[in-house]
């Protein structure tokens, strides 16, 4: 198997999450979890999860900016 490729034994989530570390996205990583949480509870859609991702992960070089 390609260690690039996440095991797909794994939960849905962690196979994302694996793929966040190939793509280098550590704050996505860190805000999976609650991004997830807040789908559950309807208060976001599936398209609004990912751009939140993206969205910190394009933020986090700009965040010693000032």
């Amino acid at each position: 198997m390609n260690s690039l490729l996440p095991d797909p034994t794994a939960s849905l989530l962690d196979r994302i999450k694996i793929s966040m570390v190939g793509l280098k996205m550590p704050r996505a990583i860190e805000v999976v979890d609650i991004c997830v949480s807040r789908l559950d509870r309807g208060e976001i859609t599936g398209l609004e999860l990912v751009e939140q991702l993206l969205l910190e992960e394009a933020l986090l070089p700009c965040l010693g900016c000032g």
